[in-house]
């Protein structure tokens, strides 16, 4: 049994279990009739960002995979930024502002203080808040100054995890370790889900014990992105790639009510029910599609089904470094 198997296995488990959450199979075959076959495969993500090398991208990529979390600040987003934001959108956003400032190698990482956090994500430390009664204001912690240090943190941590390795960026440690992984394969290749576990096993960020979903989402971005030019990257196995169960998915699955909430439930609740909800309409969905849907199929065309219509979530998101 894969690593997929076996998160499949466990998600469907204690969704089946959950009486907070479940699935409504009429409304995962409605949602299925109007979801669309994707088209060819995406050749990844290009920013205009001139990288040095494959590893310098590689780190790109990773990083933004890493930070990728804080789904319950996303109400705090709009109150300090004016603009509504995925985790995805600011971890990309800060990512692209440090590497701007050069600092996205092992010694930037382990150097960054909490204003380089501030100015590379745009996420303000403070506020001014009047005094009752007083014509003067005093300096206040930010409602997103809390997601700043877990990103700091995250990132030093990544930072101590590669000066142990002694590897010079995140994006080295992974080419190295694909390298590696491919030469003991009598393919030539490595398995998307060996890659998974390399980087939950070694970086605490990508342990997301369960589920996976950033390292999963990294695993596929770096398949579609290095695939045609770098042979180790073409994981036999992408297309058994778990469903990424994060925020825009939990979403997209709740304003359609494939997802039936009581009570508040917890992100591991949600997680587990959506996973489920993208295996069944994995299964609904192939009677009209040209080809066989995969989970990274499904996962494309739930994201743009859902990319034009954010849901207001009816239900709090537990603060945590996964979703």
């Amino acid at each position: 049994m894969t690593l997929f198997d076996e998160v499949v296995r466990d998600a469907a488990a204690a969704a089946a279990r959950s009486a907070v959450v479940t699935v409504d199979e009429e409304r995962v075959r409605h949602l299925a009739k109007s979801l669309h076959a994707p088209g060819p495969s995406p050749i990844g993500q290009r920013l205009p960002l001139r990288f040095a090398s494959a590893d310098d991208e590689m780190t790109f990529m990773a990083l933004v995979s890493l930070l990728s979390f804080g789904a319950s600040f996303r109400d705090r987003y709009r109150e300090c930024l004016g603009q509504d934001m995925s985790p995805k959108e600011v971890a990309q956003r800060g990512v692209i502002g440090l590497f701007l400032a050069g600092k996205l190698d092992c010694d930037g990482l382990q150097n960054l203080a909490l204003t380089d956090i501030e100015t590379a994500f745009g996420l303000p430390l403070s506020r001014e808040e009047r005094l009752p009664n007083l014509p003067a204001y005093i300096s206040v912690d930010s409602a997103v100054k809390p997601l700043a240090r877990d990103i700091l943190s995250s990132l030093h941590e990544t930072a101590r995890v590669l000066r142990c390795r002694d590897v010079p960026s995140l994006g080295a440690f992974i080419h190295r370790e694909v390298l590696a992984l491919a030469r003991k394969s009598s393919t030539g290749t490595c398995a998307a889900a060996d890659v998974v576990t390399l980087l939950a096993s070694t970086f605490p960020g990508f342990n997301d014990v369960g589920f996976y979903s950033n390292a999963v989402g990294l695993v596929a971005d770096l398949f579609w992105r290095f695939h045609d030019d770098v042979a180790e990257f073409r994981f036999p196995d992408i297309d058994a790639a778990v469903p990424r169960v994060d925020y825009d998915i939990v979403d997209v699955l709740f304003d359609n009510g494939v997802l039936s909430v009581r009570e508040q439930p917890s992100a591991e609740h949600l997680r587990s029910a959506s996973m489920l909800a993208c295996l069944r309409l994995r299964e609904a969905v192939a009677p009209n599609w040209p080809h066989p849907a995969t989970n990274l199929d499904l996962d494309r065309a739930l994201r743009d089904l859902q990319r034009d219509a954010r849901a207001e979530r009816p239900y709090s998101v537990a603060q945590s470094l996964f979703y």
